[in-house]
This record gives structure tokens, C-alpha cells and sequence, in this order.
């Protein structure tokens, strides 16, 4: 993770910088492919500002505090952070759950969600055997909100239903790195 922390207007001095590390490394515990954190420090007459952007694959968070400390706005900031973080954590944890468990066929009692069976189904065609899963998200999400949901997993694509287009998509990595969009209209 590459940490770059930029002053407007204002000296950034070690042991300010050094509570900002600190502090920043709590935030890789709640998502660990974070490449890049922007810690933007600036004084405009008696307000102190600090501007945390977190970046990684697929992901983006940003906020902004002001307060009359430089070290509370940092606070704060990394704050708002941690808390998004957390958001799409649980967010992502609580899909998965609910993609562990077949729609319309409730968990055994004492059992985790995640450790229930699910019957395959296979197909033959000519020569190849074929797989039949009906794990779909049946909500319609974001090309955004589809590439956290393939970060988070060790896929190499995610389908999905478009919210803008209503129609079935599909993001995938790509071999020279990012991400890629299939959309293809029926």
C-alpha cells in the first residue's frame, strides 16, 4: 500500500505524519487490496482540513473533516473511512451468506447458512459435462457495486443484472490487469 500525504498551505511535520501512518493501518484490516491512500492536509484561516481518498481495485472511498486541530480532522476523516470499510465488508460478508444458501429453502437449525448443500446439477452436451448453478443476484446493482462483489471473491467474472439497463451483464478481470464489461443485449 503506497501512502502519499500532501499539505496545502501547511508543513507536514514527522510526528504528524507518523499519527497518520498509524492510523492508516487500521484501515488495511477491512480490506486488504488497497493500493493507494491520499491524505490532502490544508488550513484555511482557523479550520484545519485533512482529505483521506483510499483507492484499490475496484474500490474507491473518500471523506473530508474539518475541525480547529489538524489531528482531530485526521481522526475524524480516517473515521469516516473505517466506517464505509466497514459498510461494504458486512455489505459483501451478507451476500455471500445469501448466496451459500438456496433461495427459498431456509438454513437446519444449527447449521450456518454457509455450510449447507447444494444440489448440482449436471448436464451432458455431446462431449462435455456441464455444471448448472442458479446462484444469480436477483437484485440489480451498479457496474460499480458488481466489481466490489468480484474483488471480494477469488472469481474471474461476476454476472449481474444492470440497474441502469435492467439487462444481464457481466465484469471480468482482465490478463493485463483492471477490469472489463460485457454487455450484450438479447
Amino acid at each position: 500500500m503506497q501512502l502519499m500525504v500532501t499539505g496545502r498551505h501547511v508543513d507536514i511535520t514527522e510526528p504528524l505524519r507518523q499519527h497518520i501512518e498509524k492510523k492508516i493501518q487500521k484501515i488495511e484490516e477491512y480490506f486488504d487490496r488497497i493500493i493507494e491512500v491520499r491524505v490532502v492536509l490544508s488550513v484555511e484561516k482557523y479550520r484545519q482540513f485533512a482529505e483521506v481518498t483510499v483507492l484499490g481495485n475496484g474500490i474507491r472511498f473518500h471523506s473530508r473533516e474539518s475541525t480547529e486541530d489538524m489531528y482531530v480532522s485526521v481522526d475524524k476523516a480516517i473515521e469516516k473511512i473505517e466506517k464505509q470499510l466497514r459498510r461494504q465488508a458486512t455489505k459483501v460478508r451478507q451476500t455471500k451468506r445469501k448466496k451459500a444458501v438456496e433461495p427459498g429453502m431456509p438454513a437446519p437449525a444449527g447449521m450456518a447458512p454457509a455450510a449447507t448443500a447444494r444440489a448440482e446439477i449436471v448436464e451432458q452436451y455431446g462431449e462435455y459435462q456441464v455444471v448448472v448453478s442458479d446462484q444469480f443476484p436477483t437484485k440489480p446493482m451498479t457496474v460499480e457495486e458488481a466489481i466490489m462483489q468480484l474483488d471480494t471473491s477469488d472469481d474471474d467474472f461476476f454476472a449481474f443484472v444492470n440497474q441502469q439497463t435492467n439487462e444481464v451483464n457481466l465484469v471480468f478481470r482482465r490478463k493485463e490487469g483492471g477490469y472489463g464489461l460485457l454487455r450484450r443485449p438479447f
